[in-house]
């Protein structure tokens, strides 16, 4: 007669198979595949998470997150990964404190929380708004997964807009979540920009306002293609008065908060080395890191897409100019007139430098930017509100 397995062995016997099939598969470097490559590896972490803590959200979320990846890929082993899974939930069914207690040893403690579910509320920790829909927040709703999504109402404040409600783990001793609201324009541009923030301030009284997207980078300033931008503050580059002979610019201003610029340098290195890490995790590729710009963004009512133009925009305003977008001033200004004491931030992923662009790259410095965003919050989030500890 056979051995009676445990359900902690039958557990381990599952996972370690399914941990086979999953090694071998094989990630592109566009950005779907990065963002594969990054939600696998968060996957991994809340099984982790799951075996330490004995919470079945967590399982649910790495079972969740697993399918989703094996529908969307072209790969051999689909149907034996949905065995795998359906295996792995119905042993977890059956695991009592004793055999998580067995299982337990086998996890690594090193392995950061990823995200897990909140329910809806009234109120959120975090306001996320994002230029479009695709791919800025796409790529930034993969971080808060999984997210319910609604359509407001005149009485909700938010009068046919849809928003997205998740949350993201905070990797601290203490297992909790940050909520957050995420937003995006329907139309990109500097008023649309400040009404969509402004109105979201006012529904969900956020703790922090974020802004994630792309933007165009200034070779001058040493920025590359996939670099990120945090600037300390935004003007219009375009606003001012045209006389008979020429344009004299008067740029108007608006700052990020001092407190979150300096709590992002201070973390900077760790939150990438997670971002980085998450991804080689399953995508064991020479990955370039992402150089982190802290200067002076542009902003402006028109896609520029013209050589030079960013260079005479800084020569006309400002010898610091990093980056050129269309709604970082929109957005902090908004933050500032609604509720100046809310820390305010804007994370960019640069797609170009105001030249030749490309949406394949647009989708990558998306994901940068959405992932630097999701993974301060993450790490930092109490520090970057000034909450204590």
């Amino acid at each position: 007669m056979s051995p009676k397995y445990s359900p902690a062995d039958e557990f381990l016997v599952v996972r370690q198979r399914l941990d086979e099939v999953l090694s071998s598969l094989e990630f592109g470097k566009s950005f779907r595949g990065l963002a594969d490559a990054y939600d696998l590896s968060a996957a991994k972490d809340e099984l982790e998470r799951f075996i330490n803590s004995g919470d079945r959200a967590d399982l649910t979320l790495a079972t969740q997150r697993i399918s989703a990846i094996a529908s969307r890929s072209a790969i051999k082993h689909r149907d034996e990964i949905s065995g795998l899974l359906h295996q792995l939930s119905a042993v977890a069914a059956r695991l009592t404190s004793a055999d998580f207690g067995a299982i337990t040893p086998l996890a690594d403690p090193e392995s950061p929380d990823s995200n897990t579910s909140v329910s809806r509320t009234d109120t959120a920790d975090v306001l996320v708004i994002a230029a479009m829909y695709e791919p800025e927040l796409t790529a930034f709703l993969q971080r808060m997964a999984p997210f319910e999504d609604f359509v407001g109402t005149t009485k909700s404040g938010l009068p046919d807009v849809t928003y997205f409600v998740g949350s993201i783990a905070k990797s601290s001793p203490q297992v909790s979540s940050v909520s957050v609201a995420a937003l995006f324009l329907t139309r990109t541009g500097l008023t649309d920009c400040a009404s969509l923030v402004a109105s979201g301030i006012r529904v969900f009284h956020p703790k922090l306002v974020a802004m994630t997207g792309v933007c165009a980078g200034r070779k001058a300033m040493g920025v590359q293609k996939n670099d990120i931008i945090v600037p300390t503050s935004s003007f219009t580059f375009d606003s001012g008065k045209y006389n008979e002979q020429e344009f004299k610019r008067e740029p108007h201003w608006a700052e990020t908060s001092t407190r979150v610029v300096q709590r992002v340098r201070s973390l900077e290195r760790p939150v990438l080395d997670d971002v980085i890490r998450q991804i080689t995790t399953s995508l064991p590729a020479r990955i370039r890191r992402p150089t982190v710009h802290y200067d002076v963004m542009a902003c402006g009512s028109s896609v520029v897409n013209k050589d030079g133009m960013i260079d005479h925009i800084a020569d006309d305003s400002h010898r610091k100019v990093t980056g050129l977008d269309m709604e970082s001033y929109a957005f902090l200004r908004s933050a500032i007139l609604t509720d100046s004491t809310i820390p305010r931030i804007v994370v960019k992923g640069v797609m170009d430098n105001s030249t030749g662009k490309s949406d394949r790259v647009k989708a990558q410095a998306a994901f940068w930017a959405a992932a630097f965003l999701a993974g301060l919050i993450k790490m930092d989030f109490d520090q970057l509100v000034g909450q204590p500890v």
